[in-house]
């Protein structure tokens, strides 16, 4: 007899999370033929057994159940761990970029500064592998871990637009692909000489001249900054910084990048004479290199940031005289970066940080209840005066070694003695920021301190 067309699918698979099927299924049946009884829909393994006598088991009953490949487990493992791998990096960057103070984690925050782009690029990798996770090996974790690539893109995505932001308001332009590429050579110093030789050591300079059909040339010569390394006042050497030198001799700017004497021992007297006998030497060669001595910046970064502001605000006067002797000038601008000027400051930082304390111990030598008159001597601020030049101050927003409230407040301090002061603090940057040459922060300072120099030294 004549059969009907299938009639109706009446079982449900069961399956569970890991798509093995959890019990019998009956797919579907065929529908009543005439004279025969109404349809009954059965399991296909009733209790008496499956096959056997008194089994039940009907004919045209289709059993469903499948198990995952091994290479689709293989695939979602391997998919959720890599993906797990690559984004924990940016994960990490940005947790210490939003909780700068949290241990161990917030150093990871200075990452951003140098790795911005490399931070987009592991998110957008992780991102992509937590997807195929989920498309191809159809994996609950990788759900789990492309919402986490989520959230973690979200917040690359805030500082991105603050760091942009920032760039914006100074007038500069911040290009991430720029982090991804190598370094431009920023070429040699056009001479090296011996400023003088103080206690059988030898005080040197680097020149780097300003270019031919740079900008700012005039009969007198060019405006020029003599900068001050950096390095805890007992490390460092001549060109730590070479493109910085070489933006600002491009822009018009020579530089004459000086040495001074490191500890041990204590050198908090010698090295702030040592950088006002670099400003006495200076006018005797000035005409040699092309300088306008009366429109000369004295610049800084760290330990150098400090001795700028103290041969800034001191040179010229009986407070702080050349160790070479000499009638040094008295620089017509300061610019300080990450400024350790605060020294009693750091040492009371240093509780959270041993390096805080061991370099301003080594520097004046000893603690601040020691030497309370030493520390106080070591310090800028207390030359500042309303006639003081004008200055620039810029500090990194997460700096762990010179806090920034530190820095704003000894810049407001030196506001309230009528110094002309312009604070720029710099978003997601540790010290030494502006080390990283292609950096966000060292991009907004090429901008940044030529238009300062450019007001102050040349406008005015």
């Amino acid at each position: 007899m004549a059969q009907g067309p299938l009639h109706r699918l009446r079982a449900v698979a069961r399956a569970g999370p890991d798509d093995r099927c959890l019990g019998p299924v009956v797919v579907a049946d065929r529908a009543p033929g005439p004279g025969q009884g109404p349809l009954v829909d059965r399991p296909s393994n009733p209790p008496g057994g499956a096959g056997g006598p008194g089994s039940g088991a009907r004919r045209g009953a289709v059993t469903v159940g499948f198990e995952p490949s091994r290479s689709r487990l293989f695939a979602r493992a391997l998919l959720g761990a890599l993906a797990i791998v690559v984004l924990l990096p940016p994960a990490l960057v940005l947790a210490g970029a939003f909780l700068p103070d949290a241990p161990v984690v917030g150093r990871f925050g200075a990452f951003v500064n140098s790795n911005l782009a490399l931070v987009w690029l592991l998110v957008v990798v992780a991102a992509v592998l937590a997807a195929s996770a989920v498309v191809v090996a159809r994996s609950p974790f990788g759900v789990a871990v492309l919402a986490l690539a989520v959230l973690v893109g979200a917040g690359a995505g805030v500082v991105t637009i603050q760091v942009f932001g920032f760039a914006g308001e100074h007038w500069a332009q911040v290009s991430l692909l720029r982090q991804l590429t190598p370094t431009p050579a920023p070429g040699e110093p056009d001479a090296r000489v011996t400023i003088a030789t103080v206690d059988g050591e030898a005080l040197e300079a680097e020149i780097w001249r300003a270019p031919e059909g740079a900008p700012n040339a005039s009969p007198t010569g060019r405006p020029a900054v003599v900068f001050v390394h950096g390095g805890g006042f007992a490390d460092g050497d001549l060109g730590m910084r070479p493109h910085t030198f070489r933006y600002l001799a491009d822009a018009g700017y020579p530089v004459v990048d000086v040495s001074y004497r490191l500890t041990p021992p204590p050198r908090w007297q010698d090295a702030p004479r040592d950088v006002v006998c670099a400003l006495a030497w200076l006018p005797t060669v000035a005409s040699l290199y092309g300088i306008d001595v009366g429109r000369v910046a004295a610049m800084g970064e760290s330990a150098g940031g400090s001795l700028a502001l103290l041969a800034g605000y001191g040179a010229g006067t009986d407070a702080l005289p050349s160790s070479c002797g000499g009638d040094p000038l008295r620089p017509a601008a300061v610019i300080a970066i990450s400024p350790a000027a605060d020294l009693e400051g750091i040492w009371a930082d240093g509780t959270l940080q041993i390096q805080g304390r061991r370099f301003p111990e080594a520097y004046v030598g000893g603690p601040p209840a020691e030497f309370p008159e030493r520390y106080e001597a070591a310090t800028p601020f207390r030359l500042a005066r309303p006639d003081a030049p004008p200055t620039l101050i810029v500090t990194g927003g997460i700096d762990h070694l010179v806090r920034p409230a530190r820095v704003i407040g000894r810049a407001e301090r030196l506001t309230s003695a009528g110094v002309d002061v312009r604070l720029v603090v710099v978003p997601y940057a540790d010290h030494g920021f502006d080390g990283e040459a292609n950096g966000l922060g060292a991009q907004v300072l090429e901008v940044i301190v030529p238009a300062f120099l450019a007001e102050v030294l040349v406008a005015s």
